[in-house]
């Protein structure tokens, strides 16, 4: 990673971490997602400032170049990014229709219960 790159990197990294932080603070963003950006920014950080565990991942994945392990390791987490807000977003519907199905028990109720 070049020079360019990585001051970009940091740049970008502060930055969304101050974006986060005030979310969280406008009560925009839940902590529990929060914690999954931070963990994010540090990931960026510690891949910006030393080059050794982005060549330890370079090695394992088998590319010829840092960068494109960087880029795998993006879209790795963006599928597991996806795959637990798909997970959050079932867990919600499953509770939307829970709870339109008892409102509308007890909306049946009363309105027996003012009929009768």
């Amino acid at each position: 990673m070049t020079f360019h790159q990585r001051i970009v990197a940091l740049l970008l990294s502060l930055l969304v971490t101050a974006i986060v932080i005030e979310l969280v603070r406008r009560r925009k963003l839940r902590e529990e997602f929060s914690v999954i950006w931070m963990l994010t920014t540090l990931f960026v950080i510690i891949f910006a400032l030393w080059e050794w565990p982005l060549m330890l991942v370079r090695r394992i994945v088998g590319t010829e170049i840092a960068i494109n392990a960087l880029f795998l390791l993006a879209i790795i987490f963006l599928v597991i990014i996806n795959i637990y807000l798909s997970m959050k977003i079932s867990i919600l519907t499953t509770r939307n229709i829970r709870l339109a199905q008892r409102i509308g028990i007890l909306e049946e109720k009363i309105s027996r219960f003012l009929d009768g």
